[in-house]
């Protein structure tokens, strides 16, 4: 009977022993690491790029640098901009359409707060968005409804400027859906 198996080197940790015919990984590092389409190179649960993550419930690994028209964050991504509303929805896709969006965060240790920053967001009323954004995302991170956006969340921080432009594509398509309600609201008006 064929097995799954054959004596190898893994191609990540270089370990001798069983590795995977497909990919030649051993169990470990096929369980552990991930190819980021992105940065081009496998990445390691404990030390990983921007454009991936794992998914809250399932930690079943998403980003742009996973799949790039990844349909099943379209719902968690909904659900954050729902959090943040229209006003952000419009100025997101104002970003990244401009191929400036990338996030930044500066925080603790220990405990909550910080800052993120929001690059390529569009000023609003006279205020600088960069900033103003990134705190209504951490007090929403730091809320009670925290873990049922963090998926969301971690879609929109996997998205980088030039770096990301499939997953930008995709991304624009979402908040266009999401928007569209809102735009018949105003067609009716």
């Amino acid at each position: 009977m064929p097995t799954d198996y054959k004596l190898g080197t893994c191609k990540w940790c270089e370990t001798v022993g069983e590795v995977f015919r497909d990919n030649m990984l051993c169990d470990d590092c096929d369980s552990n690491t991930v190819y980021c389409l992105v940065c081009r190179q496998r990445q390691h649960y404990e030390s990983k790029c921007r454009h991936i993550f794992q998914s809250h419930g399932w930690a079943e690994w998403h980003g742009a640098g996973v799949d790039p028209n990844d349909e099943e964050m379209k719902v968690p991504f909904h659900r954050l901009l729902s959090a943040m509303g229209e006003d952000f929805a419009v100025d997101l896709k104002t970003a990244i359409r401009s191929g400036k969006f990338y996030t930044w965060i500066v925080a603790p240790m220990i405990g909550g707060g910080g800052s993120l920053y929001l690059y390529g967001m569009p000023d609003r009323d006279g205020r600088r968005m960069v900033a103003s954004w990134g705190d209504v995302l951490i007090g929403l991170g730091e809320g009670q409804h925290a873990d049922d956006l963090a998926d969301g969340y971690h879609w929109l921080v996997s998205l980088h400027q030039r770096r990301t432009t499939k997953a930008n594509r995709t991304t624009i398509a979402w908040i266009d859906q999401w928007l569209w309600p809102f735009a018949r609201q105003g067609m009716a008006s």
